[in-house]
């Protein structure tokens, strides 16, 4: 809660002695339950990603992930959801830090439980694996793999179309619009598809456009969508 109320070091505060008080638990063997350790680790990762502290951030990710994969070899991991997300998390730091190689890693290896878990009809929810295809897509477009990026980019737009078709996109307008925004780039500056990008990003701009309110988020990418048709369509694309 103070971690979203904006409060990083009270919340971190918490972390702290929660964790600390599990640790010594765990040390006596009176700690109930090490899923709920690797939870609190996980959260403070978070806080310190917020903060831009990469390196604690990855330490937290590292053992939350450790205790995590630990607990599935002993069967006594709650949720695979759980590790699945923690993988993506982990994911946006490393991509974060520049380390691309190591977020695609963490990105297959969470892409590929939730797929396993869809096939099962045990993912949690369809927009975590749109945001997993987004974000892996844009560490191969920072890699300059344009092929790649745009079947994640196709398979995440998919996705959310099609959740939004049911009614349970979140926040459809800064999400897809986002999503619709990134592809256009990609079409403009990766391909030079002019006629292609012009399509996605007119087809954006109408749907936003048309909208009676614009959340935050989805006012800021109209506006970047716009700025990108500008671009495209006066010859500056790169």
């Amino acid at each position: 809660t103070l971690g979203n109320m904006g409060e990083y070091e009270k919340a971190l505060s918490d972390y702290d002695r929660s964790i600390a008080i599990m640790e010594d638990l765990l040390r006596q063997h009176r700690l109930y339950d090490r899923n709920a350790l690797a939870s609190a680790c996980m959260n403070r990762a978070v806080t310190y990603d917020d903060l831009g502290e990469y390196d604690k951030a990855l330490s937290d990710y590292d053992r939350g992930i450790a205790i995590r994969e630990d607990l599935l070899r002993q069967d006594r991991l709650y949720d695979l959801n759980d590790l699945a997300g923690a993988c993506m998390n982990r994911g946006g730091t490393f991509w974060s830090m520049g380390e691309y190689e190591k977020a695609l890693s963490d990105y297959d290896r969470c892409i590929a439980i939730m797929e396993d878990l869809l096939r099962q009809n045990r993912l949690y929810d369809l927009n975590d694996l749109a945001s997993a295809y987004m974000n892996r897509g844009v560490t191969y477009y920072s890699k300059g793999n344009y092929i790649a990026t745009l079947s994640d980019f196709d398979r995440c737009i998919a996705i959310m179309e099609d959740l939004l078709r049911q009614g349970k996109l979140y926040d459809w307008q800064y999400y897809l619009g986002l999503a619709w925004c990134n592809k256009g780039e990609l079409l403009a500056d990766g391909f030079h598809d002019k006629d292609g990008a012009l399509a996605i990003v007119d087809h954006a701009i109408s749907l936003l456009a048309a909208e009676d309110k614009l959340s935050f988020g989805a006012r800021s990418v109209l506006s970047d969508l716009r700025s990108l048709r500008d671009r495209i369509t006066n010859g500056t694309s790169e």
